[in-house]
């Protein structure tokens, strides 16, 4: 369910800072989706270093929050 969301919400960011919310390409979309694929793979994998680092087994929203902007800079 958090990989969903994660998804939907990358996508969602995605397609605005593109400009392209009414219209967008197969092509265009493809490559959105990947992007998205590969950065929610990145965010949940250093989430879950946070939580096993703090003697957890499940990942929060928290540790998203800790993670998400260096795991975004390292994206880019």
């Amino acid at each position: 369910m958090l990989q969903k969301h994660l998804k939907e919400e990358i996508m969602k960011q995605c397609i605005t800072q593109a400009g392209i919310e009414k219209t967008v390409s197969k092509e265009t979309l493809k490559i959105m989706t990947g992007a998205a694929q590969l950065l929610m793979e990145q965010l949940l994998k250093q989430a879950a270093f946070e939580a096993n680092s703090d003697g957890r087994k499940e990942v929060n929203l928290k540790d998203l929050d800790k993670v998400w902007p260096y795991t975004l800079l390292s994206f880019l």
